[in-house]
């Protein structure tokens, strides 16, 4: 066994980017997290041959010093976090200070930023981990960071990735989640010299709009819910419309304080929010913001900051869960081709509401011949009036009772009329006292 040795910065650099940077859309999502930390309002991107060839993105953010280039691709040197205390309550999205440096390792890296204030910009290349001077260059306000020929001196690496189409995709979601996640952010997406995307500053249905089809918002119940130092707000669809297969999986989107993550704890409760009224295979889909107070949870507990831990995940599961739910059920009275039953429920539905009870009150003789028992059996529905009915049935269009009470063919208008246009007068007798009774308007 050979000796124990210190490894060289250039190979623990390699090591760190097989961790941080699997593929071109692991590099394209750190170089879009470190715009947005900048303040970033418009970024651009750029790609070619699915991100292996080039990377480009420039932004509008604060830029960097020309004394700080050079630390801004040292592995662990950040502005984000400065004691062990900030790691406890982290509000940026990058704060390792290793995503830079692991990216030059592995690619061909060019720099180029300036500070607002400056009256020009510097440019530092690297190239394999080989670090150049910095220089003059022209380039307004912001930074643009460019990334050719990735894996380029780690052919082990590079024979792994996938084609050109396949890396473009995945690029393609991580931009995506990233637009979702900030849509106040304006951002054009190119490859291979096309554009692919431009998206204006917008709120957050517009960017749902834009990227997820006006029919996922069309179809989505509303969620917004607030609770002490937490609150959740987007887009449920509706279990009407929920769909199979891994196509309705790709449609879940999920953001704890602007970050896109794939927490256990969540899904869960997203899936027992959907238990009781999603059907066989069908999988739920979803756009939501979490805000929690950072201090709540850690997001330094997975190499791709895509999974978070909460301090109090029980509280949390049971928020998310209660939010979903209330407001899915808030929408049950305009899902598409409901029925009155279902509006009703199958028991209001095919049993006609009854008078109050009273001790002196039995059944009447046409209750009676239909098998309906006297009101003090059925208090659930007792005080069912017609009001209420007009209430239950904004939109019904026929009568919810089964045809045999149709059988006298005596028709009359109701007042109940705006849910029941056409009744008998039998059932007029049971919703409204104002009407005759079946019985007097016999001959």
């Amino acid at each position: 066994m050979s000796a124990i040795r210190l490894l060289a910065d250039h190979l623990i650099n390699q090591i760190a980017a097989g961790e941080v940077v699997e593929r071109p859309a692991a590099a394209l999502k750190e170089l879009l997290e470190n715009s947005l930390d900048a303040g970033a309002r418009t970024i651009d991107i750029e790609l070619a041959g699915g991100g292996i060839k080039l990377i480009r993105v420039a932004d509008d953010g604060r830029g960097i010093e020309r004394e700080d280039l050079l630390l801004a691709i040292a592995r662990h040197a950040t502005s984000k976090i400065a004691a062990p205390a900030d790691l406890e309550a982290i509000a940026t999205l990058g704060f390792r200070g290793e995503a830079l440096a692991s990216i030059a390792a592995v690619s061909r890296l060019s720099l180029t930023s300036r500070s607002r204030d400056k009256p020009h910009a510097w440019r530092l290349e690297v190239d394999g981990g080989e670090v150049g001077v910095p220089q003059p260059a022209a380039l307004a306000a912001g930074t643009t960071v460019t990334v050719q020929e990735l894996y380029f001196n780690t052919p082990a690496r590079r024979k792994f990735l996938r084609t050109e189409a396949t890396e473009y995709g995945h690029c393609e979601e991580v931009w995506r989640r990233v637009a979702l996640s900030h849509p106040d952010t304006a951002f054009t997406l190119s490859h291979n010299g096309n554009v692919r995307f431009r998206l204006l500053a917008a709120g957050r249905r517009a960017r749902i709009d834009a990227l997820l089809g006006e029919s996922f918002g069309a179809q989505a119940a509303v969620v917004d819910v607030a609770g002490p130092g937490i609150a959740l707000a987007g887009w449920a669809v509706r279990p009407a419309y929920a769909t199979a297969g891994t196509l309705a999986r790709d449609a879940q989107y999920l953001f704890v304080n602007g970050r896109f993550v794939r927490d256990r704890v969540l899904t869960h409760a997203l899936r027992e929010a959907y238990r009781d009224v999603l059907h066989s295979d069908r999988q739920p889909a979803y756009a939501l913001w979490l805000t929690i107070e950072p201090r709540m949870v850690d997001v330094n507990v997975h190499p791709t900051k895509i999974e978070v831990r909460f301090r109090e995940s029980g509280a949390v599961h049971q928020f998310v869960r209660h939010a979903v739910e209330k407001a899915l059920a808030m929408t049950a009275a305009e899902q598409p081709a409901v029925s009155a039953a279902e509006r009703l429920g199958v028991v209001a539905a095919l049993t006609p509401p009854l008078l109050p009870a009273s001790p002196d009150r039995a059944s009447t003789p046409r209750q009676a011949a239909m098998g309906l028992r006297p009101p003090s059996l059925l208090p659930f529905i007792s005080d069912f009036s017609a009001s209420a009915l007009r209430r239950a049935l904004p939109k019904a269009p026929i009568c919810p009772m089964p045809t045999n009470i149709h059988s006298d063919s005596r028709w009359r208008n109701c007042m109940a009329s705006t849910c029941l246009p056409k009744t008998t007068t039998a059932w007029c007798s049971w919703t409204c006292t104002r009407h005759t009774s079946a019985s007097s308007m016999s001959g």
